[in-house]
C-alpha cells in the first residue's frame, strides 16, 4: 500500500510564490488562464491509465444533493444531476469530454429547463491521472456549462504523485492512498475542503476581495465541508468513480447535530466506441470554479413580474401587512432574472395602473426593486427610465449611486450609461457611478477589446479638455479623472489625455494631482510608468505632485524603477520629497500586507539618512500592520501626509483601512482630504498680523456689536413676518429686498478649496468639494433661506395628506462553494424591509399664536414589515433548493387625534386609532424547504416540528376606560420527550409572540378654565 499525504509542512511550503502558484493565483482569480494557447503534449509514458486513442468512453454520471435537519427528523430537500459523459482520446495525451442528455431533477422528480450550450465539448490535458490546472473550451462556452464540465473532468483525476490537486474544488491538500482489490486499482482520495484555496466565493454588494496565499486559513469557519472519493481503474481504464461530500452549517450545530448537506456523485462506465469528434476548441480556461454571473429567464417573465407586483400591493392597504417584506424580496429576485425588455413592459402596465388595487403603491415597490436588483438589466432599466424623466430627483440619484454598487455589469448596461454623458447638467455624483458600472464589468470580464468600454472612455476623455476657465470646469473634469480611475484599467487612447493633463505644467495642481492618482488605475502600464518617473526626476515640480507620482511608481515598480529612485534619493535637494520617499519605503520593508511584496523586492534598497522626520513639517508616510496566516487574519493602517512647498500645512492628507479575514483582503475604507489656501484663511484670523491676534475681546466686540445688532433685527423681521397671516407680496417688494442682499467678495485673493474624497473596496463613492458652498453665504442670505423653509413648513401643515413608503435590501450577503456536480451551495442571508407613514391632518399655527378659533386634526399611521432570512440552498442553475430560516418583525400602530378649539374656555378632544387592530410588534420565526425556480415562482413548504401553544390572554378590563384591549399569544417547539437532538435558535423549529390591540373610539370633553 502507498501512502500519500498533505499535512501542515505542505501548508508551510506552499507558502513560497512559484511560478506555478502565481499561475495559479492568476486562474483563481479571473475567468481565464492566463495562457494564450491551450496546453498540450506528453510530459512522459503512462504507468496507470491506459486510455487507446480515437476511443470514446461512456459514463453515466449522477449527482444529487440532500438536504437535512436533525431537528426535524425524516425530511430531506433533494436535487438531482444526470448527465451521459463521452470521454475521447486524443493525441498528445488529449481527452475531449462532451455531455449529453443533461437533466435536473427535484424531489418529486419534477424536470427543471437545460443548460445553455451544454453540448459544447472541452478539452483537457491528461498526465497519467494528473489533469492540468487549464482546460480548452469551445469559444462562447457559458460558465454554468462549464462548470458542470469541470466537475466531471476532476472526478477523472489521480495525481498519485502530489500532495495536491487543483481541480473544480480549487487548489487542495489531498490524502491519497491506493491498493489492489482484485484486478483492480482502487485509489481513495480524502481532504478538508476548508483547505483549498479559491474555494469560497464571496458575493456582497459593492464588495471585492483578493486572495492572499500566505493565509493558512483559506476558508470562512461557517460551512465544513469533508471530501471523500473513491476511483477504480481496471486495465488502465476508469470504471467508477465516486464523490461523496458531507458539509454541516457550523454556528449552530451541536455536535454531529445541525443544518447538514450531503453531496454523492457518481460516474459508472457504461461502454466504448470508436470515435474521432471534431471538435473546435482554442479558449484556455482555469478548471477552477467560476462563479457564474446572473442570468436571465429563457422566457417571456413580464407576467411574472406582474404577479409579484400585485403580491406586494395586496399586502399594503392603511397599513403594510406582515409578509409585504417577503413579497417584495420576491420581486426583487425576479427581477434579477429578467430581461430589460420585460421589465420595460411591466413598468409600462405599472404606469397605466391596470389591475392594480393601489397604482402608487404598485409605481413604488417596482421602483426600489429595480433599483435594488443590481444586474445589468436592471441598471438598464434604471438609466433607461432616467432618461425619459421617469424619476423622482431622489430616485435619479438612487440610480448614480446604484451603478456603484451594482451586482454585474453587461456591455449593454455601459451602452446606455454612455448615452448618460451627452445629457445636459449631468450631476457630478452620476461620473463615479458610471466608473464604478464600468470597473465592475472590467473585474469580471476582459474588457481591452470591448467596443462598449470603448465607447464609455472616449465620451468621458472627450470632456477632459485640460483647459480650466473656471471652478466649476476644474471641478468637472476632476469627476472624469476619477470616473476612468474607477475602471481599474485605462487604454491606450485615454492613456495619452491622462497624461497630458499630469504633465501639463500649466494645470492647476489639483487637477494635475488627481491625473497621477488614475494612473494607480493601471500602474503596470510602461507607459504610465516612464510618464510617473518623468514628473518625479524633475525638482522643478510641486513637491505635492512630485509624491503623488512616486506613489504611483511604488504601486508596480520593476528594477529599473527601483534602481532610478535610489539614484534620485541620493541627490534629492526636497525635504519634503525625500523625507515622503524615505518614510514610504521604510513601511514597504516592514509591511505585513501581501500587496506590498513586489514593492519590496524592487525598493527594498539601503536609505539615505539625509532627511528630517516630522510630520508636523515634512511629507510623510505611516503604516501600521501585522498578519496572523495561522489564523487567516490581518489588517494594514496606512497613512499619508502631503505637503507642498506652497503651504505650512498639509496639503493633502490619506487612511487607507486593510483587513484580512480568513485568507480575504477587503480594502474597505480610504478617505482622502485636500485644501488649498486654507493656510491663509488661517493666517488672516489667528496668525501674526491676523484679526484675533491685533485686536482684544472688547475690539473684537465693539467691531462686531452692529453687525449682531443688524442681524438679529434682520432675524426678528422675517420670523414676524412669516408668522403673520399670508399676504401676497408684490414684484416691487421683492426687487427692494433684493437690493438690500448684497453678497460679498472673499477678501482673500484665492478661493479657499477644500475636497473630500471617500474610496469603499477600491472605487471611489463620494466626492465633495466644499468650495461650491462659500458662494451666497452671507449672514443675510443664511437667515433669509433659514426663514424661507420654515414658511414653507407652516404652509404645508395647514392641509396635508400624504403617504411616505419605502422599500428596500439592507442586508444581501453570500457565501458560495463548489460541489463535485459543478453547481454551488449557497449560504445566504438577506434583510428586507417595508416602511409606510400615512400622514394626514390640518395644523394653523399663525391661527394658534394668534389666538384665533381653529381645529387642529393630526392622524398618523406607521407601520412595518422587516424580514431576515437565512438560506442554505444547492444552485442548479434552472432551480435552487434547500432550507430557508425566517423571521418576520412586523409592527403596525396610529393615532388620530382632533382639538376643537372654539374660543374661551371650550375645547373638544377627540382620540382615535384609525387601525381596527393594531399590533404593537409581532415576531414571527419558521424554518421551510425552499424551491426557487428560474422563472421566479418560489415555493416555501414548512418543516414539520412539534409544535405547541404555549400561552394566549386577552386582557379587556380597562377598554371601557382607555379604549383599548390588550392581547398577547406566544407559541414554540416543544420538544419534551421528542427523541430529537434540541438544537439552538434559530434551528429550533417554529416560534410566535404577537401582541395585538383592539381599539375603541373616545371623546373628551374638557372645559379650559383660562
Amino acid at each position: 500500500m502507498e501512502y500519500h499525504r498533505g499535512g501542515p509542512e505542505v501548508l508551510k511550503g506552499a507558502k513560497a510564490l512559484t511560478a506555478a502558484t502565481l499561475a495559479i493565483l492568476i486562474l483563481g482569480q479571473g475567468t481565464q488562464a492566463s495562457e494564450e494557447q491551450c496546453r498540450t503534449g506528453c510530459r512522459g509514458a503512462s504507468q496507470v491509465f491506459k486510455y487507446s486513442p480515437g476511443t470514446t468512453y461512456t459514463y453515466d454520471y449522477e449527482g444529487k444533493v440532500d438536504f437535512t435537519l436533525s431537528s426535524a427528523e425524516g425530511q430531506v430537500t433533494s436535487t438531482t444531476v444526470k448527465a451521459t459523459a463521452q470521454v475521447t482520446q486524443l493525441a498528445d495525451c488529449n481527452l475531449v469530454l462532451r455531455l449529453q442528455n443533461v437533466q435536473i431533477l427535484g424531489s418529486n422528480g419534477k424536470k427543471f429547463g437545460t443548460i445553455p450550450d451544454i453540448d459544447k465539448p472541452v478539452r483537457f490535458n491528461f498526465q497519467d491521472g494528473h489533469v492540468e490546472d487549464s482546460i480548452c473550451i469551445t469559444p462562447g462556452d457559458t460558465q454554468n456549462s462549464l462548470n458542470i464540465k469541470r466537475a466531471v473532468i476532476s472526478m477523472l483525476q489521480a495525481n498519485l504523485k502530489s500532495s495536491y490537486e487543483t481541480d473544480v474544488f480549487g487548489v487542495c491538500p489531498t490524502e491519497i492512498v491506493k491498493h489492489q482489490e482484485g484486478g483492480n486499482l482502487v485509489i481513495r482520495k480524502s481532504r478538508d475542503l476548508n483547505k483549498c484555496a479559491y474555494r469560497e466565493n464571496i458575493r456582497q454588494d459593492f464588495l471585492t476581495t483578493a486572495f492572499n496565499l500566505h493565509s493558512e486559513i483559506k476558508t470562512s469557519p461557517v460551512l465544513n465541508g469533508d471530501y471523500v472519493s473513491e476511483q477504480k481503474v481496471k486495465e488502465g481504464i476508469l470504471e467508477h468513480a465516486e464523490v461523496t461530500e458531507n458539509y454541516m452549517y457550523v454556528p449552530l450545530s451541536v455536535g454531529k447535530n445541525g443544518a447538514k448537506a450531503q453531496v454523492v456523485s457518481k460516474l459508472k462506465l457504461t461502454g466504448t466506441s470508436k470515435d474521432n469528434p471534431q471538435i473546435a476548441v482554442s479558449k484556455p480556461r482555469s478548471i477552477i470554479f467560476e462563479n457564474p454571473h446572473p442570468t436571465v429567464a429563457p422566457t417571456n417573465n413580464v407576467n411574472t413580474i406582474m404577479t409579484h407586483i400585485k403580491d406586494v400591493v395586496k399586502t399594503i392597504d392603511v397599513v403594510v401587512g406582515e409578509h409585504t417584506a417577503r413579497q417584495f424580496v420576491t420581486l426583487v429576485k425576479t427581477l434579477r432574472g429578467s430581461t430589460t425588455k420585460d421589465m420595460l413592459a411591466a413598468y409600462n402596465q405599472v404606469k397605466s395602473g391596470a389591475g392594480l388595487s393601489d397604482k402608487d403603491a404598485a409605481k413604488k415597490a417596482f421602483l426600489d426593486a429595480v433599483l435594488q436588483a443590481g444586474t445589468g438589466e436592471a441598471i438598464e432599466v434604471a438609466m433607461t427610465l432616467l432618461k425619459n424623466n421617469e424619476l423622482n430627483d431622489c430616485e435619479k440619484k438612487l440610480v448614480y449611486y446604484g451603478m456603484a454598487m451594482a451586482r454585474h455589469a453587461t456591455e449593454s448596461s455601459l451602452i446606455t450609461a454612455a448615452g448618460l454623458l451627452g445629457h445636459k447638467n449631468l450631476p457630478q455624483e452620476a461620473y463615479l457611478g458610471i466608473g464604478s458600472l464600468a470597473g465592475k464589468f472590467c473585474r469580471d470580464h476582459p474588457c481591452d477589446k470591448v467596443e462598449a468600454v470603448n465607447k464609455l472612455s472616449q465620451k468621458l476623455v472627450a470632456k477632459l479638455t485640460g483647459k480650466v476657465n473656471n471652478k466649476k470646469d476644474e471641478t468637472e473634469q476632476i469627476y472624469v479623472l476619477k470616473a476612468l480611475a474607477n475602471f481599474g484599467y485605462i487604454s491606450d487612447n485615454v492613456l495619452q489625455k491622462v497624461m497630458a493633463v499630469a504633465q501639463d505644467k500649466q494645470a492647476p495642481n489639483r487637477l494635475r494631482a488627481v491625473a497621477l492618482e488614475t494612473y494607480i488605475a493601471d500602474a503596470c502600464k510602461d507607459k504610465l510608468r516612464n510618464s510617473a518617473l518623468n514628473i518625479l526626476q524633475d525638482i522643478q515640480q510641486d513637491s505635492e505632485v512630485r509624491i503623488k507620482a512616486y506613489l504611483v511608481l511604488a504601486q508596480c515598480p520593476t528594477a529599473k524603477i527601483g534602481n532610478a529612485i535610489k539614484t534620485m534619493l541620493e541627490k534629492e535637494p526636497s525635504y519634503q520629497v525625500g523625507g515622503f520617499i524615505v518614510s514610504h519605503i521604510r513601511n514597504i520593508k516592514a509591511s505585513a500586507n501581501p500587496d506590498k511584496d513586489l514593492a519590496k523586492q524592487h525598493l527594498g534598497f539601503s536609505l539615505p539618512r539625509k532627511f528630517p522626520i516630522d510630520p508636523r513639517k515634512w511629507s510623510y508616510s505611516g503604516e501600521f500592520s501585522y498578519a496572523i496566516d495561522t489564523l487567516g487574519l490581518g489588517a494594514s493602517t496606512e497613512a499619508n501626509v502631503i505637503y507642498s512647498q506652497d503651504s505650512w500645512l498639509p496639503r493633502s492628507s490619506s487612511l487607507n483601512l486593510t483587513a484580512e479575514i480568513f485568507g480575504h483582503n477587503f480594502n474597505f475604507l480610504e478617505i482622502q482630504t485636500r485644501q488649498e489656501n486654507l493656510d491663509r484663511l488661517v493666517e488672516h484670523y489667528f496668525g501674526p498680523k491676523g484679526i484675533l491676534r491685533t485686536s482684544s475681546l472688547g475690539d473684537l466686540y465693539k467691531n462686531n456689536e452692529q453687525l449682531a445688532k443688524k442681524l438679529y433685527k434682520h432675524l426678528q423681521e422675517k420670523l414676524t413676518s412669516t408668522l403673520r397671516a399670508r399676504r401676497d407680496v408684490s414684484k416691487a417688494e421683492i426687487d427692494k429686498i433684493g437690493q438690500h442682499v448684497q453678497i460679498k467678495e472673499h477678501q482673500l485673493n484665492k478661493d479657499l478649496d477644500l475636497d473630500i474624497s471617500l474610496k469603499a473596496f477600491g472605487s471611489e463613492v463620494a466626492f465633495a468639494n466644499l468650495n461650491v458652498y462659500q458662494h451666497g453665504l452671507t449672514p443675510e442670505a443664511v437667515i433669509d433661506k433659514i426663514i424661507g423653509q420654515f414658511a414653507q413648513g407652516l404652509d404645508k401643515l395647514k392641509q396635508f395628506q400624504d403617504t411616505l413608503r419605502a422599500n428596500m435590501i439592507f442586508m444581501d450577503l453570500e457565501l458560495d462553494y463548489p460541489t463535485s456536480t459543478g453547481f454551488p451551495l449557497r449560504l445566504g442571508i438577506e434583510g428586507t424591509a417595508n416602511v409606510q407613514m400615512k400622514t394626514e391632518g390640518s395644523v394653523d399655527v399663525r391661527a394658534i399664536l394668534n389666538g384665533k378659533p381653529n381645529k387642529i386634526h393630526v392622524k398618523l399611521i406607521p407601520s412595518a414589515s422587516v424580514e431576515l432570512s437565512a438560506r442554505f440552498t444547492f444552485d442548479a442553475h434552472t432551480v435552487e433548493s434547500g432550507m430557508k430560516v425566517i423571521t418576520n418583525l412586523y409592527t403596525a400602530t396610529g393615532g388620530d387625534i382632533t382639538v376643537d378649539m372654539q374660543g374661551g374656555a371650550n375645547v373638544d378632544v377627540k382620540v382615535g386609532l384609525p387601525v381596527k387592530e393594531m399590533k404593537l410588534i409581532s415576531a414571527n420565526h419558521e424554518i421551510v424547504s425552499h424551491v426557487r425556480e428560474q422563472s421566479g415562482q418560489e415555493t416555501n413548504s414548512p418543516l414539520k416540528f412539534a409544535q405547541a401553544k404555549d400561552f394566549s390572554i386577552c386582557l379587556d378590563q380597562l377598554s371601557p376606560f382607555i379604549g383599548l384591549t390588550f392581547c398577547g399569544e406566544i407559541n414554540g417547539p416543544n420538544l419534551a420527550g421528542k427523541d430529537v437532538p434540541v438544537l439552538p435558535f434559530p434551528l429550533a423549529g417554529d416560534s410566535k409572540v404577537c401582541t395585538p390591540l383592539i381599539f375603541i373610539v373616545i371623546t373628551f370633553h374638557p372645559s379650559l378654565i383660562l
